[in-house]
């Protein structure tokens, strides 16, 4: 038997003993076991049976198990006791037996978590499908938490907080409250203090509703209210002076909902606390230091964790090993200052895929080295790839630190770390077979070899545009007329709230920003022209806040790069978000802009905020860079790859870039305007002469 192979029949044989240790624990066969044997006394199975009140050829089953897998001893008359110096462990709740335990709460709905790992199965599971989880969570915080909340954890917290619970007269908040176990402890000990239990978990609320002290009484500093975290009430905004958090953030969609409404409900000074599993954010470190616990904990998190926090088409998906650094970084952008930026580790991962999959890590070691780095170009002859995927894939593996670049923006891999990219490592295996999020993955590894198709089509991408638009809300909704319409000048605000001009958003994809302005300057036509229909149709269907249907605001379903005719000279505004980029010619688009402008009209471009240089990218940029390469390689640069004569830009084709083809097509005067307020993006203004 290979290494390998004697690995896999091991995992098998402790995943059985595991479900029966379970099973010995919900029947409390070891606490039977221990009361009526030793080893001087051991017992039959009839005898544990009768005991527990069990069926003898059951026990006798388990019993044969669990002596099997070392866990109880037997003589050779088939006799069971435990060892003397096991009886705690196995008789106790501890972090070990409760994770055990727990293992076959979290497989109750397996199967449908599986249909998740597939492209096209559903984003997640609903918390309700684990029916048994909220039971397993207080045991895990009785047996974890339970002696070291008051004692330890609440004077580590610091800012005096342990001085103002005991004193009284503030509030506290425990979010993702489950069924009030953390809650209870906290107000039966403070008695002085106000404390609020909130989770979106009905069932969970009920539980937590009937909850009472250690005396029977009912709590007079405790109540418990149904609520997502994500959108607490408005009454709350400055009222909480501490806010808590156990082991719920990873499970939410969208935890930078979360926490930016607890920076909205805390008080000026008031105090946030997480506790969350410990890790690196890395899974190589967390395997070197916390050896088997890693497997476990990531395990938990595959089979529950992640596919309840992945459960919605903007979910965040952290697993609950999101780890300290993502942590920081979530904080640090939700008004909890310090630190970088989070999803950047799922997209690295996802391109570490694409280069395992098309053999781009065996390729780059076999032909590079530090002292003889490699061109784009040279990487894709070697690995019969199409040269700007592959450019686009190097520079998001450079700038997730995955490979090295230098000024020259040439390739190579450390030598220490060949190994570990081109050889079916854990690591690799578990990148690799991840599903991931991107729907059409296999046909974008079509794209990348030479005999492929040149991209792929918008259409590929069923929720791309609800995702733009969730972007778009999230970092533009309440800055574009506020701050960007003024920055782009010329009088152009002026004008629109005068009214009587003619304004087209192109690439206006669901309609976001062109019924954001339209509803905002109601004297001013707007048009948003997109080349998707299923995108126009959505746009059509969209009404004013009121519920009644724009006056002043059309859709039309047309390419970019071919208007309508009649339209020379009929705008006095032009505006692309985000768009000009994902467009296969982009230049007859501006052509086509500078044609259907008045004279003295302006055209004005939002676009991701780079330099046109990856080695100057990731010195500025840090993981967002990362993040930002490995996007475009996912969606952008396929989708503006798509024709014959496509200019196959990405999305981070940067600022000369940008620069060079808007004077190639009639705008000779651009300013770059920075938008401080658009925290990844840029604007290119220009006013066509």
């Amino acid at each position: 038997m290979t290494l390998m192979k004697d690995k896999l029949f091991n995992l098998a044989v402790s995943n059985v003993v595991s479900n029966a240790i379970s099973v010995g624990l919900r029947l409390d066969l070891f606490k039977k076991l221990a009361e009526i044997s030793s080893q001087e006394n051991p017992v039959l199975p009839e005898q544990l049976a009768e005991a527990a009140g069990c069926k003898e050829r059951y026990v006798r089953e388990w019993m044969n198990c669990m002596a099997c897998g070392e866990i109880i001893e037997v003589n050779e008359e088939e006799k069971f006791w435990i060892k003397k110096e096991n009886v705690k462990d196995l008789t106790t709740s501890g972090f070990s037996t409760v994770m055990i335990e727990s293992t076959p709460t979290m497989l109750e709905p397996l199967d449908k978590l599986v249909e998740c790992f597939k492209a096209t199965g559903p984003y997640g599971l609903e918390y309700s499908q684990f029916s048994k989880f909220q039971d397993f969570m207080e045991n895990l915080s009785q047996a974890l938490h339970e002696k070291y909340i008051i004692a330890d954890m609440i004077p580590a917290i610091g800012y005096g907080v342990a001085e103002k619970l005991e004193a009284g007269g503030i509030r506290v908040l425990d979010v993702g409250c489950g069924i009030g176990f953390h809650s209870t402890l906290l107000a039966e000990r403070y008695p002085k203090t106000q404390f609020v239990g909130l989770d979106i978990g009905s069932d969970a609320i009920k539980k937590a509703k009937t909850r009472r002290m250690k005396s029977g009484e009912p709590f007079k500093n405790l109540e418990f209210i149904e609520c997502d975290a994500g959108k607490m009430p408005e009454s709350w905004t400055n009222s909480f002076d501490l806010v808590l958090i156990f082991d719920a953030c990873h499970d939410q969609c969208r935890p930078d909902l979360c926490i930016r409404e607890v920076q909205r409900c805390l008080k000026l000074r008031g105090v946030f606390a997480i506790v969350e599993i410990d890790s690196s954010s890395n899974v190589h470190t967390d395997k070197s230091t916390m050896g088997p616990l890693a497997a476990l904990l990531y395990g938990r998190s595959m089979l529950h964790c992640l596919p309840v926090g992945s459960n919605s088409s903007d979910a965040f998906c952290l697993g609950s090993m999101w780890g300290r650094k993502r942590a920081v970084d979530l904080l640090n952008r939700c008004g909890f200052p310090e630190v970088k930026n989070l999803a950047v580790s799922q997209v690295v991962s996802n391109a570490i895929s694409v280069g395992i999959r098309l053999n781009l890590f065996k390729k780059l070691a076999d032909i590079s080295s530090e002292k003889n780095p490699v061109l784009p170009e040279q990487l894709a002859e070697a690995a019969g790839c199409k040269e700007r995927y592959v450019r686009e894939w190097l520079n998001c593996m450079a700038c997730g630190e995955i490979v090295e670049v230098n000024e020259k923006e040439q390739f190579w891999i450390k030598e220490e770390n060949v190994k570990d990219l081109t050889t079916n490592g854990p690591e690799t295996v578990y990148i690799a077979s991840t599903p991931t999020q991107l729907e059409p993955l296999d046909e974008l590894l079509k794209c990348f070899k030479k005999e492929g198709p040149y991209g792929l089509n918008y259409s590929q991408f069923s929720k791309f545009q609800d995702f733009m638009e969730t972007l778009s809300q999230t970092l533009h909704e309440k800055h574009v007329v506020p701050d960007m319409i003024p920055a782009i000048g010329y009088g152009v605000a002026e004008k629109l709230e005068a009214g009587g001009i003619r304004v087209l958003d192109v690439g206006c994809g669901n309609g976001f920003h062109s019924t954001l302005l339209a509803e905002r300057y109601p004297k001013t036509h707007f048009i948003g022209l997109d080349i998707g229909s299923d995108a126009i149709k959505k746009a059509k269907a969209r009404r004013m806040k009121s519920g009644a249907p724009f006056n002043n605001l059309d859709f039309i379903e047309c390419a970019a790069g071919k208007m309508p005719d009649f339209w020379t000279d009929s705008f006095d505004l032009v505006l692309i978000f985000d768009a000009c980029h994902d467009q296969c010619r982009p230049d007859l688009c501006i052509r086509e802009v500078q044609r259907v402008l008045k004279p003295k009209g302006v055209f004005a471009i939002v676009e991701i905020n780079s330099s046109s240089n990856v080695h100057t990218d990731k010195s500025t940029m840090g993981p967002l860079a990362a993040l930002l390469y490995g996007r475009s390689m996912m969606h952008c640069l396929p989708v503006g790859s798509n024709s014959p004569d496509a200019l196959c830009l990405g999305s981070m084709w940067g600022r000369k870039q940008a620069v060079d083809l808007l004077n190639r097509c009639g705008f000779p005067d651009v300013k770059v305007v920075d938008t401080p307020y658009f925290p990844i993006n840029v604007m290119y203004c220009a006013q066509k002469n």
